[in-house]
């Protein structure tokens, strides 16, 4: 039958996988139609936390899970714990992940009951291993990293990383961590997703992740360097590649002081910035376009153009110009990038 029952609809009508495919039709999902599971965003802030003893707490959340047919809601309105602690190993290191789980037993499912469970999957190898010792329908929050000789999931040395992946809701915009969560996103054209390092809002189109319109990814930078004389490098900075053209604007503010001379000459310019294709567009300048006096601060700000072309990865290295050497340099940087 291809049109399912409806869910709410008759009663009885409709199974529990019929359920689970009327859900899922208000979850985001790739373009194999394939669920995100994860967790919506009601804030930033981590999930798992270490405790004073061995056990770790889970904070409060609403996701999304996937078994025996489809999605399925979850939700943990209190912080809670795991119900058997985790184990310090005499020898080597034990992996464990962390996941929630509403187990099961009626048809469609294969579980043992029907409680709902917080549990940690372990492997004395890898993560890899321990997760796929997770049992069906399982949503990952995070991993837990545990050597030897240790007595409280606070102590030094045992990492906890928070490794669930945000979902939302269809065609709302899925929240992703970095870059590479986002490469690791791929759903319909027309889908949106907000990656928080960069504070971008991307737009699927043609089947790769584009800025939304208006967006800007800014970044700063600030240097400070001792001992520098003509041609130092004092700040540099790689971009990732992207998809598309795209323009780099760079705005410096620096100084150099060169003590006790009789006088200082500076400057700063892009030079030795590399990439293939990579074009840098910036005022011609010179060392004696900015002077000071002795013992002072001498200051100078430049502005420049980094065209980068698709697909290729780009160094900018900020250099000092200066014929008073050595000098003290230091200032700041502010980064924009747009689509070309």
């Amino acid at each position: 039958m291809a049109l399912t029952p409806s869910w709410p609809g008759p009663t009885g009508a409709a199974s529990t996988t019929d359920g689970r495919k009327a859900v899922s039709g208000l979850i985001a999902k790739d373009t194999a139609g394939v669920v995100r599971t994860g967790v919506f965003p009601r804030h930033l802030n981590a999930l798992v936390a270490a405790r004073v003893d061995m056990n770790v707490d889970i904070g409060i959340f609403e996701g999304v899970a996937s078994q025996f047919g489809g999605a399925i809601l979850l939700t943990n309105d209190a912080v809670a714990q795991l119900p058997s602690v985790l184990v310090s190993p005499g020898a080597g290191t034990n992996f464990y992940v962390i996941y929630a789980k509403q187990n099961e037993s009626t048809a469609p499912g294969t579980d043992v009951n029907n409680l709902r469970v917080f549990g940690a999957a372990l492997s004395t190898t890898s993560f890899a291993l321990a997760r796929a010792s997770m049992p069906a329908g399982a949503l990952e929050l995070a991993t837990v990293q545990m050597p030897t000789g240790k007595t409280a999931t606070n102590n030094a040395g045992v990492t906890i990383t928070q490794t669930f992946q945000y979902t939302a809701t269809s065609g709302g915009p899925v929240t992703v961590r970095n870059s590479t969560e986002l490469a690791a996103w791929l759903p319909a054209d027309g889908n949106l997703a907000y990656q928080v390092d960069t504070k971008v809002l991307w737009s699927r189109e043609g089947g790769q992740w584009v800025p939304g319109d208006g967006n800007v990814e800014k970044s700063y930078a600030t240097f400070s360097s001792g001992s520098v004389t003509a041609g130092t490098v004092v700040s540099s900075k790689v971009w990732a590649t992207v998809p598309y053209d795209t323009v780099i604007e760079a705005d410096v503010l620096g100084s150099i002081n060169n003590g006790s001379g009789t006088g200082v000459s500076v400057n700063y310019t892009l030079a030795g910035s590399t990439g293939a294709g990579v074009v840098v567009t910036q005022p011609a300048v010179t060392a004696t376009q900015y002077i000071g006096t002795a013992g002072a601060w001498s200051t100078a700000v430049l502005k420049a153009r980094i065209a980068v072309p698709a697909g290729v990865v780009a160094t900018t290295n900020l250099q000092v110009i200066t014929t008073t050497n050595p000098c003290t340099a230091q200032g700041a940087i502010e980064y924009r990038r747009v689509p070309a």
